[in-house]
């Protein structure tokens, strides 16, 4: 038992050593990184890739974030970084001077519903009226202590609320209700006929999108994140055409 027991005091040990002599070369521990569900964490993987060949020795942890959402770990102190942040942020964002933001790029939304769906067939544009009167489906604010926002939504409108765009992809694919879709996600299945979409008079979503991060935190593998992150190519390819297998 004090064998077994003193091997796991050598292993905390020497890990606790490990971590001191990153914290001493500029290096995080732990990068925690907030992503929108936007962006299918496939897209992650070449980024991830790229920084393994750093050899920092900083773990990642990727947790999701939808709206506000996206923001409340950044504001919390609980993460180190966002990917795709939308300006329409809680107002500390906006007023407090503690974030810094650079642009990740410009998502094209299209409403798309199922060839069965009634709006498949109706006369464009579509009203609001016309629109409030069928059910949406939204993805939801995952916040838990910020008020949350809505995005692309009439008032009034019936709503189901889905945990992620990809669920909010298959029920409108089941012809379960109806919204704005990234184009990234809806162009395959409008390719083959499984969407439809129609041109409406209601506004799109906010299609402004950024990577976001603490003005007070810029450890090394902060740094070449954001570095990595504003490189034209790496920004295209984080929202940019998507396969049918990322949707899977």
């Amino acid at each position: 038992q004090l064998l077994q027991e003193g091997r796991h005091l050598l292993l905390a040990a020497s890990d606790l050593e490990q971590r001191v002599k990153r914290t001493a070369t500029g290096r995080e521990t732990e990068l925690h990184i907030v992503l929108n569900s936007l962006i299918p964490f496939d897209k992650m993987l070449p980024v991830i890739e790229a920084f393994d060949r750093e050899e920092s020795g900083t773990r990642l942890r990727f947790t999701p974030g939808v709206l506000t959402g996206a923001w409340e770990k950044l504001i919390e102190g609980r993460a180190n970084l966002v990917i795709g942040v939308t300006l329409d942020g809680p107002e500390v964002v906006r007023t407090s001077g503690r974030f810094q933001m650079q642009e990740l790029g410009a998502v094209d939304w299209v409403f798309a519903v199922a060839p069965t769906h009634p709006l498949a067939s109706a006369t464009e544009p579509l009203s609001a009226e016309l629109v409030r009167s069928h059910r949406a489906i939204a993805v939801g604010d995952n916040s838990q202590s910020l008020p949350t926002l809505t995005m692309g939504l009439l008032s009034g409108q019936e709503t189901l609320t889905v945990a992620t765009v990809a669920d909010k992809l298959q029920a409108q694919l089941a012809g379960l209700g109806c919204g704005h879709l990234p184009r990234i996600w809806a162009e395959p299945y409008l390719a083959t006929g499984a969407l439809v979409e129609k041109q409406t008079l209601a506004a799109k979503p906010n299609d402004n999108f950024m990577v976001a991060w603490p003005k007070a935190e810029q450890g090394k593998s902060l740094k070449w994140f954001i570095q990595h992150l504003a490189q034209p190519h790496v920004r295209q390819s984080l929202i940019g055409p998507i396969s049918m297998r990322d949707t899977a």
